[in-house]
């Protein structure tokens, strides 16, 4: 079994070949790499989100901005963010898999549901090359904390509209990777796989909703 090490062409090869190379990590072992990638993903994520995110203004006193949450507070939030960021994104591996095996089964896919964790984990990649960017643009130019008015605000965002515009544009082409590989796992169009996302999107939509209707309802029975 063909395994590599941390220089790896198809890290590179995911990015503007996702469904030959997704087939081709699925055909030598679908659990490569798997788990780590996730965790690097999520690690990365949660390390720009920390880096990037400004409280928002409080008050001011002649030049010195008051943020709302101290700085203490802020780092032990980003501090926890970091470290439960990888595990968090591995639970989600195997409810994303599982859910995405089933709405991809309902649109006459074949993936089990290894093959489709190896696509979401594999297709993580563009993700965590994002976070890396951000990181090092938020490094190089700080992200504004919010003022508390909202013309100021709207103020400060469209300021920041380069930021926002790299933003989307680099999480659009991580999705179509994504989507790509989920439906070369499946063995069908690229629509069929955006048709599978959305069918496990609302179905988690729908869970959500039904746990917010239901958790008040049972509360008051309860406490009544």
């Amino acid at each position: 079994m063909e395994r590599k090490g941390l220089i790896d062409p198809d890290y590179a090869r995911i990015l503007i070949a996702p469904r030959a190379t997704i087939r081709k990590v699925v055909d030598r072992d679908p659990r490569d790499r798997v788990i780590a990638l996730i965790m690097v993903s999520g690690f990365a994520g949660a390390l720009a989100a920390a880096i990037e995110f400004q409280p928002p203004q409080a008050l001011k006193i002649g030049a010195h901005l008051i943020p709302e949450i101290s700085a203490a507070v802020m780092w032990k939030i980003r501090l926890g963010q970091v470290v439960t960021s990888p595990l968090i994104a591995v639970a989600f591996l195997y409810l994303d898999g599982a859910l995405l095996r089933w709405s991809g089964r309902l649109l006459g896919g074949a993936a089990q549901a290894v093959e489709v964790r190896a696509a979401l984990g594999w297709s993580s990649i563009p993700s965590a090359g994002i976070a890396v960017i951000f990181i090092l643009l938020t490094l190089l130019h700080p992200a504004p904390a919010m003022p508390r008015d909202p013309r100021l605000a709207i103020a400060t965002l469209e300021h920041e509209w380069p930021r926002f515009a790299i933003g989307a544009a680099l999480g659009v082409y991580a999705f179509v990777v994504s989507i790509k590989c989920l439906a070369e796992v499946h063995r069908f169009s690229a629509w069929r796989g955006l048709g599978a996302w959305a069918v496990e999107k609302l179905l988690l939509a729908g869970a959500f909703f039904a746990l917010a209707i239901s958790v008040p309802l049972i509360a008051v029975f309860l406490f009544r």
